[in-house]
């Protein structure tokens, strides 16, 4: 009787060259997909900043209704409100996060402003003795803060910029003080928030971020080429 065998062997591993060009054809799939997933990443931030804008946006049409106002960009007629920029009052007003330090129930003692003793325990502050508790307004206590320069709790977006806000007086936006801005406000708030015709952009309240390239745009067209983040121009 003949026994036929079989030599043929099953194969147990690729070869090295047939690892290296699937390593190569990996790296070249990477490469034509990263710039796409890189851009479809940046898309989503935004979106997100937007709509975190958005919710402060509604915060301050809330904040509006209680106060007949929309919350003041600087402290000129507040004497209860510190010497800060919008954008470090605006999550104060929004939120009210200061402490009750004293007498329970009362704010501002002793001289101190909002951000000392606010009047409440936790997130909601008091503007008197028995008066309506007013905030957080519109979730804005789940927004992302982070401390300013000066240690200040400040809005940011998702690229991790300070959010900025200035509200209209009807003549102007204005800031902490206009005659001498931050230096990381925008280079003129007042021609920055203008179209082509020079005309301002019909806000009651600009709130506006650096973008992803955390650069400011010197002046905002009416379809810029811009990637800075506002409430004002149409995304």
């Amino acid at each position: 009787m003949v026994k036929i065998t079989n030599n043929t062997t099953r194969r147990q591993a690729f070869t090295l060259i047939e690892m290296l060009t699937i390593v190569v054809i990996i790296g070249l799939l990477l490469g034509i997909a990263m710039p796409s997933l890189i851009k479809v990443r940046l898309q989503f931030m935004r979106s997100a900043s937007l709509a975190t804008l958005r919710t402060i946006s509604g915060a301050c049409e809330m904040y509006k209704i209680d106060f007949d106002e929309f919350p003041p960009s600087n402290n000129t007629g507040y004497p209860y409100l510190p010497a800060w920029q919008g954008r470090e009052l605006l999550p104060l007003l929004l939120i009210g996060y200061g402490n009750d330090t004293d007498t329970k129930g009362h704010p501002m003692e002793g001289g101190a402003t909002m951000d000392a003793d606010d009047g409440k325990d936790g997130f909601g502050y008091r503007m008197s003795i028995r008066g309506q508790v007013f905030g957080p307004y519109n979730g804005t206590e789940e927004a992302e803060l982070k401390d300013s320069d000066n240690g200040r709790p400040v809005f940011v977006d998702s690229f991790d910029n300070e959010i900025y806000y200035y509200r209209f007086n009807g003549t102007q936006y204005v800031t902490a003080d206009n005659a001498n801005p931050s230096a990381d406000d925008p280079p003129n708030i007042n021609n920055y928030t203008k179209d082509d015709g020079g005309n301002y952009f019909t806000r009651d309240f600009v709130l506006c971020t650096k973008g992803p390239d955390r650069e400011w745009m010197t002046t905002i067209q009416a379809n810029p080429d811009t990637d800075d983040i506002t409430n004002f121009l149409r995304e």
